[in-house]
């Protein structure tokens, strides 16, 4: 599909506000908290208590142990 003519100077304006866009990459799961600094995933229910628990909760992330580092042996078998 062409362009029109009309068109490339609006997406042309609109990429250039969007370049000047500050990006926050810190995010809090959980909470209205603000995060730790330098965290990029912060996962918090509730402010820090005495024991300066954030949560009753976490991420579990998934775990396999691999036969070859080079490989992705056990998951995939055969040829890829």
């Amino acid at each position: 599909m062409k362009e029109s003519k009309s068109t490339t100077p609006v997406v042309a304006f609109i990429m250039a506000l969007l370049i000047g866009v500050p990006v926050c990459a810190q995010v809090t799961i959980g909470a209205s908290i603000e995060p730790n600094k330098g965290a990029f995933l912060d996962l918090k229910q509730r402010d820090p208590d005495t024991n300066n628990t954030t949560s009753d909760k976490g991420l579990l992330l998934p775990r396999v142990q691999l036969t070859d580092l080079t490989k992705l042996y056990p998951m995939f078998t055969g040829s890829y």
